[in-house]
């Protein structure tokens, strides 16, 4: 790394807990060599659907972990957002997930998983004020790098058997609904 301090860039290893648990050094690409920005998330990289989910242990608000091989025979929705404050949340953004929700909701299903930048406090004076259509999973952020989430908000759907189901990216709830409604059946 001496003879060429920009050729390598130090890229964390993202482990089940949302958390960079080791890094790995790779070669810049020609771009971030240029722009010295770096984009350590690749669309190619993400769950495929089909396959399991990588495995996951999530603490929620509610003091409850959530271990995706514990949530087997359980529909799964991670929800990732990148913040509960204007402009990347609103009424519009809690409406429309609420409702395309709504039809599928039962007791045990769909479990949603709210992903989020925000600390277990700042999520609760929101809470304070509103209900959020999700299980707020605070200091998560983390987990947008592991499952390499680009665009907010962002929807894994899995399935009953620990499989993903479907990835959407923006307020396609149209998308989420059908999805939903193939895996609860």
């Amino acid at each position: 790394m001496k003879d060429d301090p920009n050729g390598y860039h130090l890229e964390a290893v993202i482990d089940e807990y949302g958390q960079a648990s080791a890094y790995k050094i790779r070669p810049t690409t020609p771009e971030e060599r240029e722009t010295h920005r770096f984009n350590d998330r690749n669309p190619a990289l993400r769950p495929k659907i089909g396959e399991p989910v990588p495995e996951f242990v999530m603490k929620g608000i509610d003091d409850k972990v959530y271990r995706s091989t514990e949530l087997k025979g359980h529909v799964v929705i991670l929800s990732f957002w990148v913040s509960l404050s204007k402009p990347f949340w609103g009424t519009n953004q809690a409406k429309g997930y609420a409702d395309a929700l709504r039809p599928y909701q039962s007791e045990t299903d769909p479990i949603s998983l709210g992903i989020l930048r925000e600390s277990k406090e700042d999520i609760v004076n929101v809470m304070a004020t509103e209900t959020l259509p999700f299980i707020p999973i605070p200091n998560s952020y983390g987990f947008h790098e592991k499952f390499h989430v680009t665009l907010s908000p962002a929807f894994i759907v899995i399935d009953r058997a620990g499989n993903v189901a479907a990835y959407i990216e923006g307020m396609h709830y149209d998308q989420l609904q059908k999805t939903l409604q193939a895996v609860s059946r």
